[in-house]
């Protein structure tokens, strides 16, 4: 089956990276694939170096490359993949279609949780089927803001869901709290996202039938996700009726652990009294090395992961540099980025 992706990302090349990319074209050290952003690239055709490299107008001279093709080497998933349409200026649309069927899991639906447009282009090209987008990931996510939905959107074509959460902490929400959810379902909604990942719960921790209700009717048409919310809930059994009767399409959970490979049996009870009346996703520590085990183990034919790895920020950082979150969090030297290699792994390994 032949599966195409529209992908755009807009990106400023300054002098450096500018002069990078001719020096690129010339036979040099080719750029990080997350630099790259794998796709302003080109490859296998500067002098013996493979890998990603960046196309800005100094790399193309300032030829489109509408009629040409490029398939990225040594990475499983995507060079089975021809890039074609690409426009050269400040921002680039590439068009990705999968020449092989056998590059998507046979039922089973990945979900990339990303926290920006560099990480949904780089998840859209490894391969998964759809997107969650968020910020904070190390806070377990929050509400992305605007801007960062919009660029998302025309980024990559895939199915985007939007994590609706206004802070960190429990899922209690006082009426203010509540009030910027429901604007959040709007703004969602008017921005064209399939779906929206929610969650409330009441003061003694169970499912808050009403305001789940509301916020889903507000929803509509979108798919509604029940986030892991569902984890603090005191009784998952009695949760998840409720939720199926409320007609939610999907949870995500970990089965109450810490990592879902940890909560098998939980999440196996939960799939079985599911009945394909929703989906129960298992989400929490998916990688590559336990996914099969998790989709053997409970009977899920979806996976959630954010398949983030840390990376030592380019950027100029002073030698003593003060702390502008909680010490337990990482500093500003570091980045989490979406590793596409950690997808491509995950997705060969259910095949």
């Amino acid at each position: 089956m032949i599966r195409e992706c529209q992908v755009q990302c807009p990106i400023d090349l300054d002098e450096d990276e500018a002069q990078r990319g001719q020096q690129t074209e010339q036979g040099g050290t080719p750029l990080p694939p997350e630099e790259a952003l794998e796709l302003f690239l080109a490859t296998g055709t500067h002098g013996d170096h493979t890998g990603l490299y960046p196309l800005g107008p100094q790399s193309c001279n300032g030829k489109p490359f509408s009629q040409e093709q490029y398939t990225l080497p040594n990475r499983p998933q995507v060079a089975r993949s021809a890039l074609t349409g690409l426009s050269i200026g400040t921002s680039m649309t590439a068009t990705v279609v999968d020449m092989d069927s056998t590059s998507e899991p046979d039922g089973i639906e990945v979900e990339a949780c990303v926290e920006g447009p560099k990480g949904a282009a780089i998840a859209a090209l490894a391969g998964v089927q759809r997107l969650e987008l968020c910020s904070a990931l190390a806070l377990g996510g929050v509400t992305p803001g605007p801007g960062l939905c919009k660029v998302v959107r025309r980024t990559v074509d895939l199915p985007l869901t939007l994590l609706l959460r206004p802070r960190r902490g429990d899922f209690y929400y006082g009426t203010s709290e509540f009030e910027s959810l429901e604007l959040d379902v709007d703004f969602a909604r008017e921005q064209g996202a399939e779906g929206v990942a929610l969650g409330c719960l009441t003061r003694d921790g169970r499912i808050d039938r009403e305001r789940t209700a509301r916020l889903m009717d507000r929803a509509r048409p979108m798919e509604v996700t029940f986030h892991r919310a569902f984890d603090q809930t005191r009784d998952q059994i009695e949760a998840l009726e409720v939720l199926a009767e409320l007609g939610v399409e999907r949870v995500l959970s970990s089965g109450g652990a810490e990592r879902a490979v940890h909560g098998l049996e939980r999440l196996g009870q939960l799939v079985q009294q599911a009945a394909g009346r929703l989906r129960v996703i298992p989400a929490a520590g998916i990688g590559p090395e336990n996914s099969g085990t998790i989709l053997q183990a409970t009977g899920a034919q979806d996976l959630h992961l954010s398949a983030g790895r840390r990376v030592v920020s380019p950027a100029w950082q002073p030698d003593q540099a003060s702390r502008l979150g909680a010490p337990e969090l990482p500093g500003e030297s570091e980045l989490t980025w979406t590793d596409g290699e950690i997808l491509r792994k995950l997705l060969a390994s259910l095949q």
